[in-house]
């Protein structure tokens, strides 16, 4: 194993402990931060794809196995947002926010609907 593999293996589980750790507990959310994390990890990752295929070229393996990663994050996408509940905070941060988010573990459902629906309302005059 080479340092350059080990080096993404480690940065690779450490980002994976960080995003568990952001999802399982409730954090303000607001419009503005919702794609920040998606642009820098695919920043990132054609950074590190731009830097390691110097002369590959591409097949038809390379494009179905590319196929079969798209389809799966949008599945595993839809499955986290399945599990996502929302709530409205009884008071503002100091960035003026009220929407609070979590995902990845299952919360009672109690009031679910009158929450989202007020969390709805507030997100979109937001």
């Amino acid at each position: 194993m080479s340092v350059q593999l080990l080096t993404n293996i480690v940065i690779g589980l450490a980002l994976v402990g960080f995003i568990a750790y952001r999802q399982l507990r409730w954090t303000r959310t607001d419009r503005a931060s919702v794609w920040r994390m998606p642009l820098i990890l695919g920043v990132i990752g054609v950074i590190n794809l731009s830097s390691t295929a110097k002369n590959a070229t591409v097949g038809a393996p390379d494009i179905t196995i590319i196929g079969i990663e798209l389809v799966l994050a949008v599945v595993i996408g839809l499955l986290m947002g399945r599990l996502t509940v929302f709530r409205v905070a009884a008071t503002p941060d100091s960035k003026g926010r009220r929407i609070e988010a979590r995902s990845g573990a299952r919360a009672p459902r109690s009031g679910w609907s009158s929450s989202w629906c007020a969390s709805a309302s507030t997100w979109s005059a937001g």
